[in-house]
Parts: structure tokens; C-alpha cells; sequence
């Protein structure tokens, strides 16, 4: 999802991939690995595109569709808010621990660090 908005609005603010990393401080090749979706920007490369093209992170994270729409507390679950919020503290243990805490409990499975009861 990062990599086709950011393509898109790259293209639609009129930049190459040159210099939007040149705005950003990075390499053409970074910018291309993003748009490819080869790799993603970290937590401050994010921001640093986010506010160099005048849109907000939330629209290249997918999190809301236009560019300068902010996602709201509201709009989320507790757990997907959770999620969202370690996606944006860059740390990928909370990360990964979060989405597996959904999946349990969308699955009707028990939530990490609970014990599975046996009926017996």
C-alpha cells in the first residue's frame, strides 16, 4: 500500500524518484525499493516523506484515502489502535505481538501471554 500511494503522490507533486530523495535525503534506489514495495520507509523516513509531500502518514499507511485525512481513536477498535500505535513507535516485537493478539482473538483462539483452558 506505501509504495503505490507513494508512487502516485511522488508523480502527482510532480517529482522523480531523484528528487524526492533528494528531498528527503536518501537514494533513487531506496525511493524505488519503497514504491516497489521491496522494502519500507523506517518510522522517521516516513514522517520525513510524509511532510516533505504535504500529506499525512496515515494516507500512505492506507490507515485513511485522502492525503491529508488523519485516522481518529474513534474510527479503530482498542486492539487495532494498539497495532496502529506500534507500527508508529517502529517497534516490530510490539508489532508482531499486537497483530498475533488480533489474530487469536479473531480466530476465537486464546490472546498471547493467556492459558488455553481444556474442558474435560
Amino acid at each position: 500500500m506505501i509504495g503505490t500511494r507513494l508512487k502516485f503522490i511522488r508523480e502527482k507533486r510532480g517529482y522523480t524518484q531523484e528528487g524526492l530523495a533528494e528531498l528527503v535525503d536518501t537514494t533513487q534506489l531506496q525511493v524505488s525499493r519503497w514504491e516497489n514495495n521491496r522494502s519500507s520507509p523506517s518510522s522517521e523516513m516516513l514522517v520525513k516523506v510524509a511532510t516533505s509531500l504535504e500529506i499525512t502518514s496515515d494516507y500512505l499507511l492506507g490507515l485513511v484515502d485522502e492525503p491529508n485525512q488523519h485516522l481518529e481513536e474513534g474510527d479503530l477498535s482498542p486492539d487495532e489502535w494498539q497495532l496502529i500505535m506500534a507500527l508508529r513507535r517502529g517497534t516490530p516485537a510490539q508489532v508482531f505481538k499486537s497483530l498475533a493478539e488480533l489474530t487469536d482473538a479473531d480466530a476465537g483462539g486464546p490472546v498471547a501471554g493467556e492459558e488455553e483452558t481444556v474442558n474435560g
